[in-house]
């Protein structure tokens, strides 16, 4: 790797601790909790039959359903994944107040809306967040950054049984659109106890070959990391100084490294290469949580250009989001057409 792949590299590594830290402040207007634990879940926004959303600072009562990994290694098996307890790993999506805003003002919401526009182009700083979140005992929470949540189970009839439950972070998505970096900048966080300690998060006995495979029922997934394309030993002293730090000041991010960071990368003699369209460093990144069967090919750009909206005649990039296909109601086109 040349001197100025590396150099880009230690900046955007930093640039992810730094927003890492900065959303897991206290906020100063709300009773003390983090400033992501403020933002909207998806949920909130894309209401059935393209209800409008609440206000920024109006919250609706929220239920985590999600259990399913977008990325599969066998179809007919189940995407979800189950910790050393055989408990499920649930998912949240998260949007900050500059995509709200822009979601909301332009009727973004309505499937409707969306299937007339040509373009979707979100500001700079806009970010969002998909959150991994882990069952956990109260005995557990000094080593998680946790909170009390409602988790839903859908029933018969698509009904929602729900109870509340302690959830820790195990994994943590953070992508921030720049002035430099139009297609984001695409971070990933794991707990450290995920695969080692005294009681790893999930299942790591055995033998590789059977790592990282789904499974049916109750059986938890047996968990390893794929090996590192190219070692980064900038990224390993990076997490190094900043739990150190964290740890003298005895807060939770101790228990959390930087996974790695994805960036755009100028394609070129492209002067305006099409949004969706672009080269990436480095070209795989997975987080174990979320990523977890197909560790070897995850890329979150390369995933994330296929991103549309819903329109249905033509396609249109969504802007490196699925979130956007969440508005309601769902559109119906047989003749739908596929990525060009």
């Amino acid at each position: 790797m040349n001197s100025n792949l590396l150099e880009a590299q230690k900046a955007a590594d930093k640039f992810s601790w730094d927003e890492f830290i900065a959303i897991n402040d206290r906020s100063p207007n709300s009773k003390g909790f983090r400033i992501f634990e403020e933002w909207k879940d998806v949920h909130e926004v894309y209401l059935p039959n393209g209800e409008n959303p609440l206000p920024w600072k109006e919250h609706a009562e929220v239920v985590i359903t999600d259990t399913n990994q977008a990325a599969l290694e066998q179809d007919n098996l189940p995407g979800d994944l189950k910790d050393r307890r055989s408990h499920k790993i649930w998912y949240q999506t998260l949007m900050n107040e500059k995509v709200f805003e822009y979601v909301s003002c332009a009727g973004l919401y309505k499937s409707d809306r969306q299937a007339s526009l040509d373009n979707i182009n979100l500001p700079s700083g806009s970010m969002l967040l998909k959150a991994a979140w882990r069952e956990i005992t109260p005995s557990e929470r000094s080593r998680f950054i946790s909170k009390s949540a409602f988790i839903g189970i859908k029933t018969s009839g698509n009904r929602i049984a729900k109870r509340r439950t302690l959830l820790g972070l195990v994994g943590l998505h953070i992508v921030q659109k720049t002035p430099s970096a139009p297609q984001w900048i695409w971070s990933t966080f794991e707990h450290v106890d995920n695969l080692s300690g005294n009681h790893p998060n999930f299942c790591v006995a055995g033998s590789m070959k059977d790592a990282n495979r789904q499974t049916t029922g109750s059986f938890p997934n047996r968990l390893q990391r794929e090996e590192r394309q190219f070692p980064n030993r900038d990224l390993d002293k990076l997490n190094e100084r900043e739990r150190r730090e964290w740890k003298a000041k005895r807060s939770k991010l101790q228990f959390y490294e930087l996974i790695g960071t994805q960036w755009p990368m100028p394609r070129f003699g492209d002067k305006t290469p099409p949004q969706n369209r672009i080269l990436v460093h480095p070209a795989v990144l997975s987080n174990i949580t979320m990523e977890s069967f197909v560790q070897p090919t995850s890329t979150c750009m390369g995933c994330h250009a296929s991103a549309r909206t819903a329109r249905m005649d033509k396609y249109v990039a969504s802007d490196f989001t699925f979130t956007f296909a969440k508005a309601q109601p769902l559109l119906k086109n047989p003749n739908q057409l596929p990525e060009p």
